[in-house]
């Protein structure tokens, strides 16, 4: 019937008590009055009073003998109900559904005739209470009739004796009354006394001076105080102490070798005040010493004959060297250094720096870079930068990467190139090369090596051994010699022109203006066997078999394009723009415009087996086919046996030297590769269709030949 967690309390009120008398105030039905037991049952939970969830037996000790016994349940709306209540034993029970006030009572006679006549009778049955020092014993009424006891009360018999004890008196105060010494009693309530009061005294004020506060001590005015210290005073007002003023910082004091130290700490400002925060002293250290052997004079430290110790830390000299073994230091060996103006770079001003193994010292005093870039070919020669700014553009031209382009004819500059180049190795040489000359792209026929000067770049290159064609390009020109030299001849790096083919919303399409460079068409640059002049096929590494050498797709001069010349003529940035080009590599880009059956006779009119075997290619880099050279939105002639200015081109000093096929004199015009392959009889399908011109500029026929000048093209974004 109890919930979990609740608790059960009962507390028992004697009928004379408020509680009992209240809660038998509200019972009109008869009971024994001189057998009544009040008891406060309450049930709570979480601190809070509830009830139980159905009917509870009571179980009790008797509370007193009696006949019979009846128990009345006062509500908390003060209504009374009767509880049956039976006796077994020394306990009694019944039974209820709340708890509040129950009043257990004897039965009564229910003779209605019956009268209780209470009179005073002292037996030790109706005895209620001793009596005390302050009253007499108390007894409950009798009635004569049947012996129930009433409710009523009376006292009766002797005072009991007082309780006393000694106590100690004490002097009276200013006001405040004394005690004498007596006895006095020690019962609840009592207030016996054999002591006397001694009459207070009264206050004696005397002047107490003014006095000043400290950091910790309050002050006062002048002011009165009783003699007698009982703590009454007149016109007192108290001055606070001021507190200490911290203002004096004791700095840290470190240990040394020899002396103790201590930590920060402050002290108190204020006159006559000695108070400081907490002391914390640090020990000393003791030497920290290293064993040195013998030593040499230095620039700025002196040498030492024998061996010696010296204390480690900073700060302290200790050291056990005998000036008599000492060797003076030496000074410094200064050299002096020009200043360097700041550019991308920090600069310096003119200072001199110790030349002497060992020393570091120096007067540098550096300038702050201010950005100035030194470009050479894009590049910074001083901090390796890339320039911003990826191409110019000039009209209907674009100068965009770098290439070596113009011999350098200069003597003095090429005297200065060959100075600052050393000697190349001989011929076939690799392994005597002191001067780290390089192989020109993998051959042993020319050697090469690049110097910047007079923020320019340039590309020397020696040939050393005999060329198979191109001899006529650089008769006069350049080497003087059809054969070979151990001249080493100079090409600066120059920005390469490029020709605006056309353009289509940001992107243009872009041809080099000359040549740039000159291949004969071998299966690979690379190889000096010269029989590979007469092969048919291309029998370069990794090409399938039954590929003709002029197929596009497997060609060198497509890899050479898209690697050695792509990574050597654009920085990243450069890069970034190159579009990729899918190239049409069918028989059709073999063909002029308006010429769709420039090839073949009869049923093969307008077929190219050689073109049929290319496939179509993604570059960076290419050459033009035939069919670009002929197309006029591109600014060529349609009729490729037409003379036309804009398929005269020109060739770079580079090229030349390379072979590139040309006349003698600088108004002659370049035989130049296009990407379409011929048909040439014999070799069967070997050479690539080339533009060919003579002394005046003026095309006879496009011939079927095995070499020619590189004019690259490709698609840039603007």
């Amino acid at each position: 019937m109890f919930e979990s967690g609740s608790a059960l309390s009962s507390i028992h009120h004697s009928a004379d008590s408020e509680q009992g008398k209240a809660a038998m105030s509200v019972i009109d039905k008869p009971y024994d009055s001189a057998r009544v037991a009040v008891f406060d049952i309450t049930l709570t939970k979480d601190g809070e009073k509830v009830q139980p969830g159905g009917k509870v037996r009571i179980t009790m000790p008797k509370p007193f003998e009696a006949d019979g016994y009846v128990t009345y349940h006062v509500k908390g709306d003060n209504t009374v109900e009767e509880l049956a209540t039976t006796a077994d034993g020394n306990n009694i029970y019944f039974e209820t559904t709340g708890f509040s006030y129950f009043v257990v009572t004897g039965l009564v006679n229910d003779d209605p005739q019956h009268i209780h006549s209470y009179v005073e009778k002292v037996t030790d049955r109706n005895l209620v209470d001793n009596a005390t020092c302050q009253r007499k014993a108390v007894y409950r009424l009798v009635c004569s009739i049947c012996g129930s006891l009433g409710r009523e009360t009376f006292e009766y018999g002797e005072l009991a004796d007082h309780n006393l004890r000694e106590e100690k008196g004490y002097d009276p105060r200013c006001e405040k009354d004394g005690l004498t010494h007596g006895k006095r009693c020690i019962n609840p309530g009592c207030t016996y006394t054999e002591q006397k009061p001694i009459p207070a005294i009264g206050h004696d004020m005397q002047d107490v001076a003014a006095k000043e506060p400290t950091c910790t001590e309050v002050g006062w005015k002048a002011y009165k105080r009783c003699e007698h210290y009982c703590g009454k005073t007149e016109g007192y007002e108290e001055i606070p102490a001021t507190g200490h003023n911290l203002s004096i910082t004791m700095p840290r004091v470190e240990p040394t070798c020899e002396r103790w130290g201590n930590e920060e700490y402050l002290k108190c400002f204020n006159e006559g005040c000695d108070y400081h925060t907490d002391y914390n002293g640090l020990p000393a250290l003791g030497h920290d010493l290293q064993w040195h052997d013998s030593c040499d004079a230095t620039c700025t430290e002196d040498g030492y004959w024998g061996s010696y110790s010296t204390c480690n830390r900073v700060g302290c000299d200790y050291s056990s060297k005998l000036d008599r073994y000492v060797e003076k230091a030496l000074g410094h060996n200064l050299k002096h250094h020009e200043a360097k103006q700041a550019d991308c770079l920090p600069g310096w001003e003119e200072y001199d720096e110790c030349q002497r193994d060992g020393c570091d010292y120096n007067t540098k005093v550096e300038i702050p870079a201010n950005g100035k870039h030194s470009y050479v070919c894009d590049v910074c020669t001083t901090c390796n930068e890339l320039n911003p700014v990826r191409y110019t553009r000039d009209g209907d031209y674009i100068y965009f990467g770098h290439w070596p382009q113009t011999l350098e004819r200069d003597e003095n500059v090429v005297a200065k190139l060959n100075e600052m180049a050393g000697t190349p190795p001989l011929p076939r040489d690799k392994n005597a090369n002191p001067y780290n000359w390089e192989s020109h792209e993998g051959t042993t026929y020319m050697w090469q090596k690049i110097v910047i000067y007079n923020d320019t770049k340039y590309l020397g290159v020696q040939m050393n051994d005999y060329r198979a064609s191109g001899i006529d390009a650089l008769y006069d020109k350049i080497t003087k010699n059809g054969y070979y030299t151990f001249n080493v001849y100079w090409f600066k790096y120059e920005p390469i022109k490029w020709r605006i083919l056309t353009t289509s919303g940001n992107s243009a399409f872009i041809m080099s203006d000359i040549a740039l460079d000159f291949f004969s068409m071998q299966p690979d640059r690379k190889s000096e066997i010269r029989d590979d002049l007469l092969a048919s096929y291309n029998n370069s590494p990794g090409v399938p078999d039954g590929i003709y050498a002029n197929n596009w797709e497997y060609s060198f001069i497509r890899s050479w394009l898209n690697e050695t010349f792509y990574n050597e003529v654009f920085n990243d940035l450069q890069k970034e723009i190159i579009q990729t080009t899918h190239l049409d590599n069918s028989a059709r880009s073999c063909n002029p415009n308006d010429y769709p059956k420039y090839y073949g006779y009869g049923e093969n009119a307008g077929k190219n087996k050689y073109a049929d075997q290319c496939k179509d290619t993604d570059d960076k880099i290419f050459l033009l086919s035939l069919r670009d050279v002929t197309t006029t939105a591109y600014g060529f002639n349609k009729d490729v046996n037409a003379e036309d200015h804009a398929r005269n081109l020109q060739a770079s000093d580079f090229a030349k030297f390379h072979g590139v096929s040309m006349g003698n004199t600088q108004k002659d015009y370049v035989t130049w590769y296009t990407r379409s392959p011929s048909l040439a009889v014999g070799n069967q399908g070997y050479t690539t269709f080339v533009l060919y011109r003579d002394n005046k500029g003026v095309i006879n026929s496009p011939n079927l030949v095995a070499e020619g000048g590189v004019v690259p093209a490709l698609w840039i974004t603007l």
